[in-house]
């Protein structure tokens, strides 16, 4: 292998998503060449690449990770030719999106899945393979985006006890759900007054 390409549609450096992308880009890395693209925004994030810089055999597989409907860039992915991988979106998807995903099966494309439900959509859209792969978290890129400073001193004054954060987006059930109850172990086993903060996408 030459090597795997992450794609995103956009790179943003305070972007959860983003932020994940380039952890599992790192994690994947194991003595292979790996390098993140992105159709827009590459200029603001540290270690993305615009997607023109690419090269058309530069890398022997292309991991497209889903956030929206990209019909462009999926067109340009499949035309480009090789072996992709796609990261499927966990949020409800709108019929463009869709589109997208049963483009990608119908050009042959594997598809990678964080949870049993993700997987089962993606077997639904026609993908013949589809893997499971745990979450990857981005803790050095995560401590490394500024605080925004009147929130930053809201927690400073008003909260008293160990402070949990969690950077996610909380559009489906199961998200939810899984916060929800890491944050009862959290009060029940470990810290009886610990708080739970969310960072969400604006």
């Amino acid at each position: 292998m030459n090597g795997v390409a992450h794609i995103v549609r956009r790179a943003r450096a305070d972007d959860p998503h983003t932020l994940a992308v380039l952890a599992l880009a790192e994690a994947m890395r194991a003595g292979s060449s790996a390098a993140t693209f992105a159709g827009q925004g590459a200029d603001s994030v540290d270690g993305v690449q615009p997607l023109e810089s690419l090269a058309s055999g530069g890398a022997s597989l292309v991991v497209y990770h889903q956030r929206g409907p990209a019909p462009a860039l999926v067109r340009r992915l499949i035309d480009r030719g090789g072996a992709i991988a796609v990261v499927g979106d966990a949020a409800p998807l709108a019929d463009l999106a869709l589109r997208d995903l049963r483009a990608l099966a119908d050009a042959g494309a594997a598809g990678l899945a964080v949870s049993g439900r993700q997987a089962e959509r993606l077997t639904a859209l026609g993908f013949t393979r589809v893997r499971t792969v745990p979450h990857v978290v981005a803790r050095k890129r995560l401590v490394a985006v500024g605080a925004f400073e009147p929130a930053a001193h809201h927690l400073d004054v008003a909260l008293h006890a160990p402070l949990v954060l969690t950077v996610d987006d909380l559009v489906t059930r199961e998200n939810a759900a899984r916060v929800v109850q890491a944050f009862h172990v959290l009060r029940t086993y470990i810290a009886r007054g610990g708080q739970l903060a969310v960072g969400v996408n604006e």
